[in-house]
């Protein structure tokens, strides 16, 4: 087990490796480049706007999730349903806090629909973290080690091709950006879903939350 443990180890940090640095510099870098540094800094201030209350959105869920999919695998199809319901009431918090925030600080028009877009990203992002918890908790670590930069990979094919790859002379703009990530996490969402669905087998969408009575 602990050859096992330290050889995906080794995955997710090549693959991180690989992977993160890429983005940063070609990716990250390469959209601030095509914007400006003014339009750029108006999207940073608003994803740290929408990262300040995005505990929210886990309150603890994930780490604890996955604890007992690893003590309790063989339930898991039984719980997945009653925390997404809960996760779903989280979700719906978040937004509203986010919304209010958003208003109070005086984002408008462009800038509100851009703060709504992140928002739903990190609502994804905390979902991906949750289904990962149950694919770690069953100890399908290189499959979670995958999954840790899928994401990351369909970004630096989408928005690579938008940068470079078009062969129109439209300028880029900073929303592509950010909806590209949402396509690279609802795509991430849904493969991740689809193998916990696998490995859980039916899934009680009524079902409980785990419980420390497993």
């Amino acid at each position: 087990m602990q050859r096992t443990f330290l050889t995906n180890l080794a995955l997710v940090l090549v693959l991180n490796l690989l992977v993160k640095p890429f983005y940063i510099l070609g990716i990250d870098a390469g959209v601030q480049q095509a914007v400006g540094a003014e339009v750029y800094g108006g999207y940073a201030a608003l994803l740290s706007l929408s990262f300040l209350l995005n505990i929210v959105l886990d309150l603890g869920l994930t780490n604890y999730n996955t604890r007992h999919i690893a003590q309790h695998t063989q339930l898991m199809g039984k719980y997945v349903g009653g925390v997404v319901a809960v996760r779903g009431g989280l979700m719906l918090a978040y937004i509203a806090l986010m919304v209010v925030s958003g208003f109070v600080l005086g984002y408008r028009g462009e800038d509100l629909s851009m703060l709504g877009w992140l928002v739903v990203n990190q609502a994804l992002v905390a979902t991906i973290l949750y289904l990962r918890s149950n694919i770690a908790g069953a100890q399908r670590y290189k499959q979670d080690s995958l999954l840790s930069v899928l994401d990351r990979v369909l970004l630096i094919g989408v928005v690579g091709w938008l940068l470079w790859g078009r062969a129109t002379g439209a300028p880029f703009e900073i929303m592509w950006f950010v909806q590209a990530q949402t396509a690279a996490y609802a795509v991430t969402l849904i493969i991740a879903l689809v193998m916990v669905l696998r490995l859980s087998g039916r899934v009680r969408l009524l079902g409980s939350p785990p419980s420390a009575g497993w």
